[in-house]
């Protein structure tokens, strides 16, 4: 049985015991590893000039990938490295986890099988509601007896589908441990290295890398805007895993933050542009004015954007590698190792685009005195320790304009005119926070300055297309502004 080798374990010769290879560097990619180690090994003659021994690495490995390099012997040269696959043969460890696994789902038919008799009850018993009695004292005895049976039954049921619950996490559970097991335990590959150099018995100390399969991490974040103290508590996760079939043990992992090229980034949660079609924004129905509509620059880039809201920034390139300190990494399960913990100062206000009827987002707009790279990966965003939503986060230079989630307790609300006027729309702001706040109102489509008579108060013109109401709102006040269409 091989899951007592350790990755990389190499023979002395063909009939030898094995050696613990001794892993020098594992570079962790999103989805693989580079697993580089070192070892001394003797080789056994294998004809004239030749020499020859055998290494086992993991059945997740890539034999293609292998590179080995003798140190400290510049006569030894590899002239071949010859793969062959080796069965697997379940432990007792794995052979004990599909029992285990057997025996619950055996057990979770019996209660199901037990359940389908507590449903037929329950059907029975609800039937004789039907039954007619011939006398009051009948007819209460039949419901007493049609009471006590269904709540007995229901109980049991309640009971059972607990159970069903427990057995379902404990089984999914188990075969997640089996099938990591079962995926790097399949096969083993067994590689015959040959070297020419000398004819006699040699010990060489030897390098080699390969890439395993099975592994990977991810950035993890969480960000809590503390409003009262202007800043930002951030801290960096890395969740990694590897399913070779061993442990691991005291490791120094390095991870590529570049994620590999067939891993694609998905979109992040941001608000919608303030940039519409005035023909297409859900407005009450207003005259067109045709001739003034242009495309209009998104706000995140400042170009056209054809999707109509802002593009999270690509991941930036030349990413350092990360050294993480020592750790141990079993195989089947995955691990959080903190990579950064610190305070960012940070300026909070309320976004509001009412053009596409949105709710307020707290955004946070960050100046670091240092740059920071920091890729894209899963957040969880809080606000003064309480959750508002999970997303996706990325970071590159000093400063930057992040999105903390929309807020309950800060709302933009459109309210009828009185004077009925289709072009006429009046907002609500609302500050229920305990704090005062900034709110920043933000539409495509105000009429220009001069066209009709403004109520106060009045937007700015921040950029070609682009107006803009700065509020500010004490805790639990309420502003109204008023708005004028093309």
């Amino acid at each position: 049985m091989y899951r007592s080798l350790s990755i990389g374990i190499l023979l002395l010769s063909f009939a030898a015991a094995p050696l613990g290879a001794a892993p020098q560097e594992i570079t962790l990619y999103r989805q693989a590893a580079r697993v580089t180690e070192l070892t001394k090994v003797r080789f056994q003659p294998a004809g004239k000039q030749l020499q020859h021994c055998l290494i086992i690495i993991s059945g997740q490995a890539d034999p293609a990938s292998f590179q080995a390099i003798p140190r400290g012997n510049d006569l030894v040269k590899i002239e071949d490295i010859a793969w062959r696959r080796l069965p697997k043969e379940d432990d007792a460890d794995l052979k004990a986890r599909r029992r285990t696994t057997s025996q619950l789902k055996e057990t979770k038919n019996g209660l199901l099988a037990e359940l389908e008799g507590i449903e037929s009850q329950l059907q029975f018993w609800q039937q004789q509601t039907k039954a007619k009695a011939k006398t009051p004292a009948e007819a209460a005895l039949i419901a007493t007896n049609i009471g006590r049976n269904t709540k007995k039954a229901f109980l049991q049921k309640l009971s059972i589908s607990e159970e069903i619950t427990i057995l379902n996490r404990r089984i999914k559970q188990l075969e997640e441990e089996v099938n990591a097991s079962d995926s790097a335990a399949q096969a083993l590959w067994e590689g015959t290295i040959t070297v020419s150099g000398t004819a006699a018995p040699l010990e060489v100390l030897l390098s080699y890398s390969y890439t395993l399969s099975g592994c990977g991490w991810r950035p993890v974040y969480r960000l809590d805007a503390v409003i009262p103290e202007n800043k930002i508590k951030f801290n960096w996760e890395a969740e990694v895993w590897q399913n070779s079939g061993v442990i691991w043990q005291d490791v120094d992992l390095r991870l590529a933050v570049t994620p590999l090229p067939s891993v694609s980034p998905s979109m992040s949660l941001t608000p919608p542009s303030p940039f519409v079609d005035p023909d297409t924004a859900t407005h009450p129905k207003r005259s067109k004015s045709p001739g003034k509509k242009k495309p209009l620059p998104s706000l995140a880039t400042g170009e056209s954007n054809d999707a109509g809201a802002p593009s999270p920034s690509a991941l930036p390139g030349g990413f350092p590698l990360q050294q993480v300190v020592k750790t141990t990494l079993p195989s089947g399960l995955r691990k959080k190792i903190i990579l950064q913990e610190e305070n960012w100062p940070a300026a909070f206000d309320y976004l509001a685009r009412p053009d596409n009827d949105s709710p307020v987002y707290l955004q946070a707009q960050v100046r670091l005195s240092v740059t920071r790279e920091i890729p894209r990966g899963e957040a969880v965003f809080f606000r003064n320790g309480s959750f508002l939503h999970r997303g996706e986060f990325v970071f590159s230079g000093q400063q930057e304009s992040i999105i903390i989630g929309q807020d309950p307790l800060v709302s933009l609300v459109r309210s009828s005119s009185p004077e009925k006027n289709e072009r006429l729309w009046r907002w609500e702001a609302q500050n229920n926070q305990p704090f005062p706040i900034k709110m920043r109102i933000e539409t495509s489509i105000y009429a220009a300055a001069g066209d009709v008579s403004q109520p106060a108060p009045a937007p700015v013109e921040e950029k070609p297309g682009l107006w803009v109401w700065t509020l500010g709102l004490q805790a639990g006040e309420k502003k109204v502004i008023s708005c004028y269409y093309q």
